[in-house]
């Protein structure tokens, strides 16, 4: 699939393709620092890893607590029951604190022309799909990354 994908105007991709204590490591392996300096930058970079996590952990608890009423596997059992409006209200924070989420981890949305178009054009696995949309109420697709390779596909007649 080739589709016309547009980033934010200038902005390079900002994906980082290392995990962070693979980072961390390389920063201190850079020699600049003596040991009592590493040792405070370790310490640093514990608490910033440690800040993140406990803010993420607060955004998925909202996601997760505002999802159970749509999960069709839930086996927890409510102590009242949401009005309509308070259910509305639940799956616009699950889309958007879930968009936030991607959108931090450096995902883009994917625009629908994209999706549309790969829809109407055959697959690498020969596979054509189609999609009713009207089934969904909302449809979301992200990506992190352009990648644009051509591939040799042997066919094999029997």
């Amino acid at each position: 699939m080739k589709a016309a994908v547009v980033h934010k105007a200038g902005e390079p991709e900002a994906f980082i393709p290392y995990p962070c204590q693979d980072i961390i490591q390389l920063c201190l392996e850079d020699g600049r620092l003596n040991p009592e300096a590493a040792e405070l930058f370790r310490s640093f970079c514990d608490l910033l890893v440690a800040y993140y996590h406990i803010k993420f952990h607060g955004l998925l608890q909202e996601i997760k607590d505002s999802y159970r009423v749509f999960n069709p596997n839930a086996d927890i059992q409510p102590l009242f029951e949401e009005t309509i409006q308070e259910r509305e209200q639940m799956a616009k924070t699950v889309v958007s604190r879930f968009a936030a989420v991607l959108e931090r981890a450096n995902y883009y949305p994917l625009p629908n022309a994209a999706i549309q178009q790969a829809l109407q054009e055959r697959s690498l696995v020969q596979l054509k799909t189609e999609v009713d949309f009207n089934d969904f109420e909302e449809f979301l697709c992200y990506y992190r990354g352009d990648v644009d390779t051509t591939i040799t596909v042997k066919k094999f007649i029997f």
